[in-house]
C-alpha cells in the first residue's frame, strides 16, 4: 500500500495540472480572483453611493418647499422631460430616461395626502434610490408635522416627544468573533470544502481512468501487490491531496487575513484573530478529515468505473455540482446547527465550521459530525475497494 502511495505521489509530482490546482490555485489564483471581485465589488458600491438620481415630480401645487428641497439635493436630478401621465412615467422609467417620478396631489389643509411613487425595483441601484429617497420624504413628512403641531399651539419643544415617544436604545450583546463567524463563516466553509474536492479531483481522475488510457493499469494488476492495497494506496493519494489544497487554504486565509489588517490597520480584524488558537485549527481539521476521506472514495470509484478519462470528467462534472451547493445551504439566514442537519453529509462540515468560527461549536455536536461523516467514510471506501476487485469493472469497453 505504502509503495503505491509512493508512486502515485511522484508521479503527481510530474504533472504540472495536478500542481496547478493543489498548490497553484489555493495559494495564489484563489487569492488574486477573490481579491478582483473584492476591488470590482467595492469599486461598483463607490460608483453607486456617488450616482445623481434623475426624478420629476408631477405636482398639482401646495408643496412647494419639497420640491425644493429634492431639487437642491446632491444625490438627485431634475429631468428635463414633461410627463403628465402615469402611463407616460412609466414609459419613461421602462426606457431608462428617468429613475424616479413622484405624483402629489393638491395641498389641502386637514387631510391626509397620498402620494404616488413610480420606480424600477429591480434596478441595480434601487437599494441606494430607496434609501436616498426615504430619507428625504422622512425629513420633509417631520418638518410638515411640526408645522402642523405649530398650527395646534402645540409648542415646539414637546415635539420630540410627540413625534418620537419612544427613544430606543439597542444592545448587541455578540461577541465581535461570533459577527465574524456569522457572516464569514459559511463563506470559509465553501472555500475549505471546495478546495478540498478541487484539490483531490484531478489526482484521481488520473489515477483510474488515466491509468487505463496510458495501459499501466495491467502492469499494476500482475504485480505482487494486492488489489485491496493498490486501491488503498491510491485512495491515501487523492484524500492526501485533497488534505494538502485545504491546508493551503487556510495558510492563505491566515497570511492574507494578517496582512489586510496590518496594513489598512483594521483593529477589530486583529482582536478576533487573537481570539483563534491552535484548538480551533485542529478541531477544523477533524472536521475535515472524514470529509476528505469521503471525496477521495468517491472520486476514485467514478475514476475506476470510467472506461477513460473523458468519461471520468462527464461522472465529475454531475457529482461535483450537488456537493459544491451544499455549503451554499448554510448561508442561508436562520438555517441552525441541529441534530438533523448534522446526520446530512457536507451540510455537516458547513454548519461545524460556521458554529466554530464564531466559537459556540459544541463538543457533542461535532463528535457526532464526525462519527457521521467518518461512517459514510468507511462505506465508501469499502465500497471503493469491492469495485476494484471486479474485472468487468477495470476492463469495461
Amino acid at each position: 500500500m505504502w509503495q503505491i502511495f509512493k508512486k502515485e505521489i511522484l508521479e503527481l509530482q510530474r504533472d504540472r495540472k495536478t500542481l496547478i490546482m493543489v498548490v497553484l490555485l489555493p495559494m495564489i489564483i484563489m487569492p488574486i480572483i477573490l481579491g478582483l471581485i473584492a476591488a470590482f465589488a467595492g469599486q461598483q458600491q463607490a460608483k453607486a453611493q456617488q450616482k445623481e438620481f434623475v426624478y420629476q415630480i408631477i405636482s398639482q401645487g401646495g408643496f412647494e418647499d419639497f420640491e425644493k428641497k429634492m431639487f437642491y439635493h446632491k444625490r438627485f436630478k431634475k429631468s428635463d422631460l414633461q410627463l403628465s401621465s402615469e402611463d407616460e412615467a412609466k414609459t419613461a422609467i421602462r426606457e431608462g430616461k428617468i429613475d424616479l417620478v413622484l405624483f402629489i396631489p393638491k395641498k389641502k389643509t386637514g387631510t391626509q395626502h397620498q402620494w404616488k411613487i413610480f420606480r424600477d425595483e429591480s434596478s441595480t441601484y434601487e437599494l441606494y434610490l430607496s434609501k436616498e429617497l426615504h430619507t428625504a420624504l422622512k425629513g420633509f413628512e417631520q418638518k410638515l408635522t411640526q408645522s402642523l403641531l405649530l398650527a395646534q399651539g402645540i409648542d415646539e419643544k414637546e415635539h420630540h416627544a410627540i413625534l418620537d415617544p419612544i427613544v430606543i436604545e439597542e444592545v448587541d450583546m455578540s461577541e465581535g468573533r461570533e459577527l465574524f463567524g456569522q457572516l464569514a463563516g459559511p463563506v470559509i466553509a465553501m472555500l475549505l470544502i471546495s478546495s478540498c474536492f478541487m484539490g483531490a479531483s484531478y489526482p484521481a481522475l488520473d489515477i483510474g481512468a488515466g491509468e487505463k488510457e496510458r495501459g499501466t493499469l495491467e502492469t499494476l494488476l500482475i504485480s505482487p501487490t494486492s488489489r485491496t492495497a493498490i486501491v488503498m494506496g491510491k485512495f491515501m493519494t487523492v484524500m492526501f491531496t485533497g488534505l494538502i489544497s485545504t491546508t493551503l487554504t487556510i495558510l492563505n486565509m491566515l497570511f492574507w487575513s494578517n496582512i489586510a489588517a496590518s496594513v489598512f490597520d483594521i483593529q477589530k480584524v486583529q482582536v478576533i484573530l487573537t481570539q483563534f488558537s491552535a484548538s480551533d485549527v485542529i478541531q477544523l481539521y477533524v472536521l475535515m478529515l472524514p470529509l476528505a476521506a469521503v471525496f477521495a472514495s468517491i472520486l476514485c470509484a467514478l475514476s475506476i468505473y470510467a472506461k477513460n478519462y473523458k468519461e471520468a470528467q462527464n461522472y465529475h462534472s454531475n457529482v461535483a455540482l450537488p456537493i459544491l451547493f451544499l455549503p451554499y445551504v448554510a448561508m442561508i439566514p436562520g438555517f441552525e446547527m441541529d441534530a438533523s442537519s448534522a446526520m446530512v453529509p457536507i451540510l455537516n462540515t458547513a454548519l461545524a465550521t460556521k458554529e466554530l468560527m464564531k466559537g459556540t461549536l459544541e463538543m457533542n455536536m461535532m463528535m457526532l459530525i464526525f462519527s457521521s461523516t467518518l461512517a459514510l467514510a468507511v462505506a465508501s471506501v469499502f465500497f471503493c475497494v469491492r469495485l476494484f476487485q471486479k474485472e468487468s469493472v477495470l476492463f469495461r469497453t
